[in-house]
């Protein structure tokens, strides 16, 4: 029989971003504002990968990646239907063997945007977790994934809490 110490335990979850705001960092790509932990490296500019633009990773290699945030940036042409079916599509196009979860779904309160989360498997084995924030407030709608290979609760409930659209100045 295998002891309890013999099997890898996964790692502790991120502290949020007021716990311990010097791991973190403010991020506002194209009016989609965030908190992002200071690991991650980006942007990295992503073509034909719509309706995302630019990624931030956290790379277990030159190949690989534990964490993964996609962002859209805003869209004020598109409806909330309109941003919703594109990530439903684009979503079982772009990720492997993706399969959704859930749903759930809350008001705009404030300056947190009207809000959408999918939960979702994904990877080689739909053994991976993943979530996708629909976004939609007056100035515009946005989408934002978090892609995990090793779940940070702390890392999605950061991103989650620190959600925001704002107006670009022209």
């Amino acid at each position: 029989m295998t002891s309890v110490d013999d099997v890898k335990q996964p790692q502790a979850p991120s502290k949020g971003p007021q716990d311990a705001p010097k791991e973190w960092t403010g991020v506002n790509f194209s009016g989609i504002s965030l908190s992002l932990l200071s690991s991650l490296k980006g942007p990295t500019r992503r073509s034909g990968w719509p309706p995302y633009v630019v990624s931030y990773d956290l790379q277990t290699n030159d190949t690989s990646f534990e964490q993964r945030v996609l962002l859209s940036g805003i869209d004020a042409s598109t409806t909330a239907d309109g941003i919703r079916q594109t990530a439903n599509l684009m979503s079982s196009y772009l990720f492997e063997n993706y399969s959704e979860i859930g749903r759930v779904s809350w008001e705009a309160d404030g300056n947190t945007p009207a809000t959408e989360r999918v939960a979702f498997y994904w990877g080689p084995n739909s053994s991976w977790l993943g979530w996708t924030w629909l976004l939609a407030s007056e100035v515009g709608t946005g989408v934002v994934t978090l892609l995990s290979t090793a779940l940070d609760d702390g890392l999605r409930n950061g991103i989650e809490n620190t959600l925001t659209l704002t107006r670009q100045q022209q």
